[in-house]
């Protein structure tokens, strides 16, 4: 049986994209629990030079994420109520990117203000939106080097 992505499962899984970071959704781990032999299913995400990130969206819970933890395994815990942007700060903090919510630029003087979310760590720059931002934005973000990600014409998010 085919399991409908979670609107949060593709979230994360269209803001990964964008990263040298790889996604799995449904990542698999063994837990021993009270004697009993279980698998808990887990979002991972996986980097080269950094240690996998664990994605929770509230399918494990008590013990069970308690032992996954004991495990060595860094967790992030998305709530189904966590809204769009809540959820891109959330995980791009955890990944240890900074991150700036309706960032500030100059514009001929005056400074102007872009709906979304800034998000760097080195040279990576991303600018993640659901609304397509103005010419003049977007003529800065693409000046500056930042990659822009429009997630707002996706109807699964």
């Amino acid at each position: 049986m085919n399991e409908v992505p979670k609107p949060q499962k593709a979230l994360v899984k269209a803001l990964v994209s964008a990263t040298p970071f790889s996604y799995e959704a449904d990542a698999h781990f063994p837990i021993l629990l009270k004697n009993i032999e279980m698998t808990v299913s887990l979002g991972r995400i996986t980097h080269d030079n950094k240690p996998d990130l664990l994605v929770n969206t509230g399918s494990v819970y008590g013990m069970a994420l308690e032992l996954v933890k004991k495990n060595g395994y860094e967790i992030l815990n998305l709530s189904p109520d966590l809204t769009f942007g809540e959820t891109a700060l959330m995980l791009f903090a955890k990944l240890g990117y900074t991150t700036w919510k309706n960032p500030s630029f100059n514009s001929n003087g005056r400074v102007e203000t872009i709906s979304g979310i800034y998000v760097n760590a080195q040279m990576e720059k991303y600018f993640i939106t659901r609304t397509p931002p103005l010419e003049r934005a977007e003529s800065f973000l693409k000046n500056e080097g930042i990659t822009l990600l429009n997630l707002g014409e996706d109807p699964t998010l």
